[in-house]
């Protein structure tokens, strides 16, 4: 069987870490401006978190389920706001603007 995360395209992610068993670290995914989608099992539940700037306490995103089919639709939400993020830093940068935090801290 597929695993759900073979579906996804990471756009402008890459791979840096992947074990498909269902464990606290299954997958990150760097992303440019210190971006990196990071998915794991933790207490019943996948979790999928965007996280800026190595700060793992402050997930700037946060998605759950117990549901191994939602992964890959939880997944493609999560890139699809990667990308957005990563767009709007990259502009910032060439116009000149602070690089910003994007998203409401949990």
């Amino acid at each position: 069987m597929e695993k759900p995360w073979n579906k996804v395209n990471f756009g402008s992610g890459k791979i840096v870490f992947l074990d498909e068993m269902q464990k606290e670290d299954m997958l990150q995914v760097e992303y440019p401006n210190q971006f990196l989608l990071d998915m794991g099992w933790y207490q019943n539940k996948y979790i999928i978190q965007v996280i800026q700037n190595d700060d793992w306490e402050h997930p700037i995103k946060q998605y759950r389920t117990k549901e191994k089919q939602q992964i890959q639709v939880l997944l493609g939400k999560a890139v699809q706001y990667m990308e957005q993020v990563v767009k709007l830093e990259t502009e910032m940068e060439v116009y000149g603007g602070e690089p910003v935090v994007i998203g409401e801290r949990k």
